[in-house]
């Protein structure tokens, strides 16, 4: 798989992450909403190592990095949490992605 595909698959896969909010989509659609999934690509790959999955404190700062980026946009804090969840999900699917190409 080429780099470019790879990104564009990563970016739709945080994309729905936060979409999952459906006030979120309400309030902001898609142009707010994209380049909170551009935003997030490159948050996690300044995050990530190898080995991440093993290190609380990586974990740690990447979920306050994703809420401050939630934040920064406005997006809805009732469901940020499930937001910051499936991001990190999306993020150990990224990681492990990189790690074997």
């Amino acid at each position: 798989m080429s780099e470019g595909v790879r990104a564009q698959r990563c970016r739709i896969a945080f994309y729905d992450a936060v979409v999952q909010n459906k006030a979120a989509v309400m309030d902001f659609g898609d142009e707010t909403l994209r380049p909170i999934g551009d935003e997030l690509v490159t948050t996690i790959k300044e995050s990530a190592m190898i080995d991440w999955s093993l290190m609380v404190s990586v974990w740690v700062k990447m979920r306050v990095r994703i809420r401050r980026l939630l934040a920064k946009y406005g997006y809805p804090p009732d469901l940020e949490e499930r937001a910051i969840e499936q991001v990190l999900q999306q993020a150990e699917l990224f990681v492990n992605l990189e790690v074997e190409s």
